[in-house]
């Protein structure tokens, strides 16, 4: 379960960070997307989910099918499982011992997985197994089947962010391909003013090697100058190595971690994060 493992490096504005390849992304709720919409009125439309159903942020209607009715944040009908070892799905579904996951503990809390979460009637959430259900819309009074984003009171994302496990349709394959190649039929000329976005910025140099380690290996800043501070993260959170250098090249030992490691470069004003990988 991505933000669990790494919701802890996300910045504080849209809740992102570079992947390591530089893509700038999202697991979860973007941090202060929705500050600007009122918690009074319906959400609106954030995007489509590849099945083609509309998604909407975490606002909607007490009633499904009137819009008169009282305006309330949506709850999941997700829940964490009272377990302590990974050997079943959810609903019970037992595993083979080649395929349990491991135990719960320091290291692997519950959360740490999609599959310690499970769909409940007895949560009383608003949202189905898919975290959507069939209602009135601002956009289609008529109804429509919509996910919708779910957060808590805090305003903190929750799990299933989006969609549920699975979709509530059917996704269209051609939307699940590395190059898709779709076409969108138009009715009317659309036409649109520059700029639709911002240039891509300077991905900037931040390298550990060997990766994978045995846990001693070096992180290469090259192109970075000045001082640069460097917090190494276990999945679930824990530092397991923090240090500040003016050099280029830093020295790493780490013993007993996990299988994988966070690695986060702070430098300028800028923040790096990439992966390591233990054996």
């Amino acid at each position: 379960e991505v933000y669990k493992s790494e919701g802890f490096v996300l910045d504080a504005t849209l809740g992102a960070h570079p992947q390591m390849q530089g893509a700038y992304h999202s697991h979860a709720k973007p941090y202060r997307l929705y500050e600007s919409f009122g918690t009074d009125s319906h959400s609106p439309i954030v995007g489509f989910a590849f099945d083609g159903n509309p998604v909407y942020g975490p606002y909607g209607y007490s009633d499904p099918t009137n819009p008169a009715s009282a305006i309330i944040r949506m709850k999941s009908g997700y829940s964490q499982r009272n377990i302590t070892t990974r050997t079943t799905l959810p609903y019970g579904v037992a595993l083979t011992s080649a395929n349990y996951g491991p135990a719960v503990n320091a290291t692997y809390p519950i959360g740490t997985y999609v599959e310690d979460y499970e769909w409940l009637a007895s949560n009383n959430g608003d949202l189905d197994k898919y975290n959507g259900r069939f209602c009135i819309t601002p956009e289609y009074p008529q109804g429509t089947y919509a996910y919708f984003v779910t957060i808590d009171a805090a305003g903190t994302p929750q799990f299933p962010y989006y969609i549920g496990i699975e979709y509530y349709g059917a996704p269209q394959t051609a939307d699940l391909q590395p190059n898709p190649n779709i076409t969108i039929p138009t009715t009317s000329d659309v036409s649109c003013e520059l700029p639709l976005g911002l240039n891509q910025a300077v991905q900037k140099s931040v390298v550990a090697y060997p990766n994978p380690s045995n846990g001693q290996f070096t992180i290469s800043l090259p192109d970075l100058s000045g001082t640069s501070s460097v917090d190494i993260f276990e999945p679930g959170g824990k530092l397991v190595f923090s240090t500040v250098s003016d050099t280029n090249e830093i020295p790493v030992v780490i013993s007993n971690s996990s299988p994988t490691l966070i690695l986060k470069v702070k430098n300028g004003g800028n923040e790096y994060v990439t992966k390591m990988v233990m054996k």
